[in-house]
């Protein structure tokens, strides 16, 4: 495998859990079958949660989605989550950021 140059040639390969499945080229369902009793019935946030997150994690592995609807009240909040979230990581990233580049400035100094 390697002296035919295989080695170099291979991807890594990751999972991604991920509790949404396409529906159509540009819908994603999640199925969950408790999802109405828990978002509704219980007042649950759960569901949302998870699908702000899930939102997050496709958005990691294959990029930035530029535009996402939703209908209804859940889905909504999931959206706001989901927003919320992604304004945090850029801010804790930036903010990773410009610790590394004061510490690389601070010890040349």
């Amino acid at each position: 495998w390697q002296a035919a140059g295989v080695w170099s040639s291979l991807a890594v390969v990751t999972e991604l859990a991920c509790p949404l499945a396409p529906w159509d080229d540009d819908v994603l369902t999640m199925e969950w079958p408790s999802l109405w009793a828990d978002a509704c019935s219980r007042s649950s946030p759960v569901a949302a949660e998870q699908v702000a997150q899930s939102l997050l994690d496709i958005q990691t592995v294959f990029g930035h989605i530029p535009d996402i609807k939703a209908k209804g009240d859940v889905s909504c909040q999931a959206v706001q989550l989901m927003l919320t979230k992604r304004r945090q990581q850029t801010l804790e990233a930036e903010d990773a950021a410009e610790a590394a580049a004061a510490a690389v400035g601070g010890s040349s100094a």
